[in-house]
This record gives structure tokens, C-alpha cells and sequence, in this order.
């Protein structure tokens, strides 16, 4: 299973073992929440976490919640820490950007060319407000635009993620579509430039948007579209997961289902990775919203982790009291000892605000 990220920022409980701890998510103001965030004082969440606002969290009373006179294990704090994950927007900025669609050649500028419709699903204009709206205070957007011209390829304009960023991702979108399709290039690219893209230990994505095959740089020899494939796998094998849509429909359907396939580490049997085709103008923006949310997933960080992850399925999860399955596409995992990862029906599930999310845990299993 691929890497994943976070829908949005993670509440805080504490856990005595040996019993079950609860949390209880409300709707706070009817926006898309991931079903633990609990939201920050400063963005109108109400916090669900029992901090005092200072950071530090009150007592947990275990009995409160299973009214057990049982003898318990003395009190660990398991705390769904905060990420900030990063989505890197890699769009395809080559001169067929400025067609319409429908159409595969537009000569002139055109205020409905794909590339002016991508910008302003991406961060709206005076009628709506753009995807990257939603979430900007918890997840780091970044944007890399390539093409080649005036004998540069990959030509690249790179705008560094943060938080907050749609300001910076506009005016990168200012510049306009020119040249050639060097994907293999802009990936690989990417790949070199992780360390600085990258904060950290946060979890990343991109989400790759193409209107057409890639061409490829002249010094990079003739395998274009194979070499977009492998770039894609590199970046996977480097904890990046890729998510590629189609701007149009003239980029091959085989080649999609390639690049989502290494995107997502499948291989031979493993079954296709979902990709996206944004036909129209309306079909592209729910592409780009499809993205983006298989792009944010739910993960959480656990400040005690677990001692020996090959008794990962001894912790006992419910989603308002309904068992959620260990390891499976549907349920949870533990990628690593301080990490606990929802994936399926159980992250769509957290996502909804009211749900209750409980944990169970033997008395051995948290370790240092």
C-alpha cells in the first residue's frame, strides 16, 4: 500500500491500555471534515481533543468509558499528532494547453483554453471559489509547471509548498503554455528536488494533470512515454504516491492506466490503479476533485507507538461501535510503529463529521 496523507489535521486522546478510549467527532460548521480533526482555534474548528488550549491535555478517566472495576496498566497517552501534508500539482504547461476542448488544436489565445479552465478550478475566479481553497491552512499545495522552449527542457516554474499558498500558486499559473510534454523530464525533476519540496517526515502526492503523450527532451533519447512510467516508479519508490489525470481526451487510455499503475506501485496482478479523464470543463473540475481527495487520505500519528508491528491487528478499532478491519482496503494499518493509516470506506467514514472513533489496546502493545 502506497504512502498516503492525511484529509486534515488529527485530534489528540488519551488511552489507558486495557481499555477502550473514545472519540467523539461533532459537526462543527458543515465544511468536509476528516471525522479526527478536530479543526484549530484560529480556522473556527472547535477543538475535540479536551486540550485547555494551551497544548497540554486533562486527565483521561478510562473507567469513564468502560465502567470497569478491572485492574488497568498504568496511563498512556496515544495522540493522533498533527500532519501537514504536501500535494504537488505537476501540470502539463505545453503548447496544446491552449486548445479548447473538443478540439486538439486552438491557434489563438482563448479565454476557454484547458489551461485557463484548470487555473481557475484550481483557485477560482470572481463566480467560484477554486479547489485549492478548501483545506489551504492544513495541507502544503506546491506547483511545478513544465514544458520546453527556447532550447530549455524541461522548462520548469516552480512555486514551494506551504501553507496558505494559493496566492503564490496563481501567479504561477500566470505564465502561459508553450512547447513540448517533457513529463519524464518534470518528474524526475521532481524526484531531485524532493529535499527541498519536502518538510520532513509529512507525507506527500502529486497529482500529475497531462493533455497530451509526452515528448520527451532531444538528450533524453526516444522513450518518452516509457521513461514517464519509470519516473513515476521512482518517485513511488521514493514514498511518493501519483495520481494522473487526463486534461481532454488525447492522451491514450494504455498509458494512463501505466502511469496510474506505477503511481501506485501496482504491478503485474496487483489490479489497475484509478485514473481520471476530464472531458468538458464540468467533468475535469469533478477530476480534479477525485484527485484530490484519493490524493489526501487519513493517517495519524501515534506518540506511543506499537512494540512489535506484527501484532498490529491486536489494537482493536470501532467507527461508531462497528468493528474496523485490520488490514484491509477497507480498514486500517500500520505502515510503521508510530503510525496508524484508515484507508477505503474507513477513511470515507472518518471523513464525515459525528463519527466516534474508539480504540482498545493490550497492556503490551504500546511500547517506548
Amino acid at each position: 500500500m502506497g504512502r498516503s496523507v492525511p484529509l486534515l489535521g488529527l485530534a489528540a486522546l488519551s488511552l489507558a491500555c486495557g481499555t477502550r478510549s473514545g472519540l467523539d467527532v461533532p459537526a462543527t460548521d458543515g465544511a468536509v471534515r476528516s471525522g479526527l480533526d478536530g479543526g484549530a482555534p484560529e480556522d473556527g474548528g472547535l477543538p475535540v481533543d479536551g486540550s485547555r488550549g494551551d497544548g497540554a491535555l486533562p486527565p483521561f478517566d478510562a473507567g469513564a468509558h468502560d465502567g470497569g472495576t478491572e485492574e488497568r496498566c498504568p496511563e498512556l497517552r496515544l495522540r493522533f499528532g498533527e500532519l501537514r501534508p504536501t500535494v504537488l500539482l505537476v501540470l502539463d504547461r505545453s503548447g496544446s494547453m491552449r486548445a479548447l476542448f473538443g478540439r486538439p488544436w486552438t491557434p489563438r489565445y482563448s479565454s476557454a483554453s484547458r489551461w485557463e479552465v484548470l487555473r481557475g478550478i484550481l483557485v477560482g475566479d470572481a463566480r467560484v471559489d477554486g479547489l485549492l481553497d478548501r483545506n489551504a491552512r492544513r495541507i502544503r499545495y506546491g506547483l511545478i509547471t513544465y514544458s520546453s522552449s527556447f532550447g530549455t527542457c524541461p522548462d520548469l516554474r516552480v512555486v514551494l509548498p506551504r501553507l496558505d499558498n494559493e496566492p503564490a500558486i496563481e501567479m504561477g499559473l500566470g505564465v502561459g503554455p508553450r512547447g513540448g510534454t517533457p513529463t519524464a523530464e518534470a518528474l524526475s525533476s521532481v524526484t531531485e528536488m524532493l529535499p527541498e519540496l519536502v518538510a520532513g517526515d509529512e507525507p506527500v502526492a502529486v497529482i500529475l494533470a497531462t493533455d497530451g503523450v509526452p515528448t520527451g527532451c532531444r538528450s533524453s533519447g526516444g522513450r518518452p512515454t516509457a521513461d514517464t512510467v519509470d519516473a513515476t516508479a521512482e518517485l513511488y519508490e521514493r514514498g511518493v504516491r501519483t495520481f494522473v489525470l487526463s486534461v481532454g481526451e488525447e492522451v491514450s487510455t494504455s498509458h494512463l492506466q501505466d502511469v496510474a499503475n506505477a503511481g501506485a506501485g501496482r504491478g503485474p496482478g496487483d489490479g489497475d490503479a484509478e485514473f481520471w479523464v476530464g472531458a468538458a470543463p464540468a467533468s475535469l473540475r469533478e477530476a480534479l476533485d477525485s484527485a484530490l481527495g484519493s490524493a489526501i487520505t487519513c493517517v495519524a500519528v501515534l506518540s506511543d507507538p506499537v512494540d512489535d508491528l506484527s501484532r498490529a491487528c491486536e489494537l482493536e478499532v470501532t467507527i461508531d461501535g462497528e468493528p474496523v478491519p485490520c488490514d484491509d482496503p477497507d480498514g486500517f494499518h500500520l505502515p510503521r510503529r508510530d503510525r496508524i493509516e484508515f484507508s477505503g470506506a474507513a477513511c470515507a467514514r472518518l471523513r464525515t463529521p459525528g463519527r466516534a472513533l474508539e480504540l482498545d489496546a493490550p497492556c503490551d502493545l504500546l511500547g517506548p
